[in-house]
């Protein structure tokens, strides 16, 4: 279950008993004395959870309810625990395992033993001079507690004038390891989230605590640290926030090295801002018996109005512990609030990255529509700010070959973002270069084995992106490469690797079908054909290599489009005056009755204005206009054969195998009945028709103008 919601009792008593969570015999023998198993459980149902008993032996509703009630609306615990659904320990004794678990599940051993109780980790780039001004204060206010603290410097400089400098000013603390300092070279510009998780290898404190390069760290504050080790051991964070954003204080995070070990900072982020308070909320969520510590009184970051509400569909309670801040000083050089609040570049970042923060730990559906409409307004807003080198580097590596000599280009530019597809990429690639693409740009998402071992040709550039996930950030990773390699009034052509665009006959390439559109004709939509083979072979090396040669079939259903299909927003939405075109060809809706857009816009004059839906379902202006109008099929357009059933039937869709985990849950549910290998082509045979360019665009057409074959 997504969210807190009120059970009846029937439900109650039935996730009881499916979850195991009542033991009937446990609790006769403990709270009744002459009852059957049944009467045991309405017992239970109707009075014990009321007045804490306990189910089983295995839950403590006094344990549970001051590890994560202490915030929350009056509840009975086990009510709370169904709905929250993420297995939280429910006793004492539990608590452990479960850290235990969250390390397993990265490959980590859970550490008891450490050399040093804290390590200040300190990541720099090109900021030598904050170090000058810090360092030496922090290692001599904290002298008394050298055996039990280290001050670890991150470099992730080029050159040699940190490690020199710390080598020719504190040889003494480096011998002692007081003070270390390591090396690294992962990043070719600065990405908070990638700095701090490089201390991951390099810890010899039992507790973490991060501090940005002007920060200082006064001797009551480790005292402090020192005492929160000693009273909740791995089980806190201390977020040494002022409340006040812009004054530097917000980046110091504390909390035990194995929670840090577990989850750590988001590298799916972009470079700056957000990152710290992700990693706070992530830990949090990973963990809801651990309190947040903070100095920042009721403006800490649980208790903002966004952050209460987000918090609660999150399911976040943790409880909250206020202290008074001991004896600090301010960072050397903050930016001020004005100055984060006046930067577009930092505010969209900042919107960007807790998008990204709440989306992975909110699993309620109704947050999508406020996340996907947000996230897409601000990418929209960072892309139209951002200069094209400082675009992309927040997402790709400025060491690119391909980066370091090119300028934006008019030629005909294809753009995909692809994974683990690289024998239908070939196809794709070859059929787009019969038809006249100049330059492929492929956004590999790390694929195994990466794009750039397979030799696709010299006009075909690989991209690995350093941030973000495919389903957050792929109009991101487009956008930034038509930005860069694109110049301003050029055509490109933007597809999924299995939407195959095919022209109508009588053109042969791009350039001349773009010849002949009518005059201001700026983009060209298209309609999505799904293909089946009809004998759903299994011949995967055939499929690879003689796709032409493949029994394909697609669907042409003649009878009237449903009331209930022309009425369905994903319908109207995408269709509008031409809904029984969309029914005509929709053959996941005919085969399992899925609501898929089958509206796509893969080809359009680029300009830095206009930009895409990450579904490639809508193009639009910077003010969010749609390009398209309820006539859109009235202009010229494209038919896109599009081979995702055929790559399911094959088992080669990369996503099928992460549906869980990928997709929202009636997403998922529709792509389970879709590779269902007892879906029937049989409820759809009367409609299907063999496959060919001019069959296709003539139904097509036939449809629009409704007229009956």
């Amino acid at each position: 279950m997504s969210s807190l919601q009120i059970l009846s009792h029937n439900d109650l008593k039935a996730e009881l008993v499916s979850r195991g969570l009542f033991d009937a015999r446990w609790y006769t023998k403990t709270y009744l004395e002459h009852e059957t198993d049944e009467q045991a459980l309405d017992s239970y149902v109707q009075y014990g959870r009321l007045i804490g008993h306990h189910p089983s032996s295995e839950f403590d509703p006094a344990f549970y309810r001051k590890q994560y009630l202490s915030r929350q609306a009056n509840i009975p615990e086990i009510d709370h625990y169904i709905c929250v659904d993420d297995n939280r320990p429910t006793s004492a004794s539990q608590i452990e395992h479960s850290l235990d678990a969250r390390l397993s599940a990265r490959g980590v051993t859970r550490k008891h033993r450490f050399e040093k109780s804290v390590s200040y980790c300190i990541p720099i780039q090109n900021r030598l001079q904050d170090l000058q001004i810090s360092l030496r204060e922090n290692l001599e206010s904290n002298r008394k507690y050298e055996k039990e603290v280290e001050f670890v410097i991150g470099i992730f400089d080029k050159d040699n004038e940190a490690e020199d400098w710390l080598k020719e000013h504190f040889e003494e603390d480096l011998q002692t390891g007081y003070l270390r300092y390591f090396r690294s070279d992962i990043l070719d510009v600065w990405h908070f989230p990638r700095a701090k998780n490089a201390f991951r290898g390099e810890l010899k404190g039992a507790v973490h605590s991060s501090l940005d390069g002007d920060n200082f760290v006064s001797e009551d504050e480790t005292a402090l640290i020192l005492q929160l080790w000693k009273e909740h051991g791995d089980h806190f964070v201390l977020h040494s926030f002022s409340g006040e954003y812009g004054d530097g204080t917000c980046g110091r995070v504390t909390t035990s090295s194995n929670v840090y070990q577990a989850v750590g900072y988001d590298e799916d982020l972009l470079s700056t801002q957000y990152d710290d308070i992700s990693c706070i909320l992530r830990s949090l969520h990973a963990f809801p018996w651990i309190p947040l510590i903070t100095f920042a009184g009721e403006k800490n970051i649980l208790t903002t109005d966004q952050s209460e509400f987000l918090g609660r569909q999150a399911n976040l309670n943790n409880s909250i512990v206020f202290l008074d801040r001991p004896t600090w000083r301010p960072p050397a050089n903050p930016k001020g609030e004005a100055e984060v609040s006046s930067n577009e570049k930092m505010r969209a970042k900042n919107h960007l990255n807790s998008l990204c923060t709440w989306k992975k730990l909110i699993p309620d559906e109704v947050f999508h529509v406020y996340f996907d409409h947000n996230m897409r307004a601000n990418f929209d807003w960072l892309i139209a700010i951002s200069e094209r080198e400082a675009l992309y580097a927040e997402s790709f590596s400025i060491e690119h070959a391909y980066f370091r000599g090119s300028e934006p280009s008019t030629e005909l530019t294809a753009i995909l973002c692809v994974k683990d597809q690289e024998s239908i990429l070939t196809r794709q690639i070859d059929h787009m270069r019969r038809r006249g693409v100049e330059r492929f740009l492929i956004v590999d998402d790390h694929s195994s084995p990466p794009l750039s071992e397979r030799a696709f040709g010299p006009d075909v550039h690989i991209f690995v992106p350093k941030t973000g996930r495919f389903r957050t950030s792929k109009k991101l990773w487009i956008e930034t490469l038509a930005k860069t390699f694109v110049k301003p009034g050029s055509w490109v052509l933007i597809t999924d690797a299995d939407e195959f665009v095919e022209l109508p006959e009588e053109h042969a390439t791009f350039a001349n079908f773009f010849a002949s559109l009518p005059a201001g004709q700026t983009f060209v939509p298209g309609i999505l054909i799904d293909v089946v083979d009809t004998t759903r072979s299994k011949d995967r090396e055939s499929y690879r290599t003689q796709v032409e040669t493949q029994n394909l079939h697609y669907c042409a259903n003649t009878s009237p489009p449903t009331d209930e299909y022309v009425g369905h927003s994903s319908i109207k939405w995408g269709f509008e005056n031409h809904a029984r075109t969309s029914w005509t060809f929709d053959t996941r809706h005919h085969l399992v009755h899925t609501y898929d857009c089958l509206r796509k816009v893969p080809l359009f004059v680029y300009d830095h204005y206009t930009h895409i839906h990450h579904g490639f379902h809508v193009l639009y202006d910077s003010h969010s206009e749609t390009r398209l109008g309820p006539d859109w099929l009235d202009r010229a357009f494209v038919i896109l054969r599009h081979e995702k059933l055929i790559q399911y039937d094959l088992g080669l869709d990369p996503n099928v195998s992460n549906v869980e985990t990928a997709l929202r849950s009636r997403e998922a549910e529709n792509r389970k009945r879709l590779t269902d290998p007892n879906t029937s082509y049989e409820k759809i045979e009367k409609w299907l028709k063999p496959y060919s360019v001019s069959s296709v665009y003539d139904d097509v057409r036939r449809s629009i103008e409704d007229v009956d074959p």
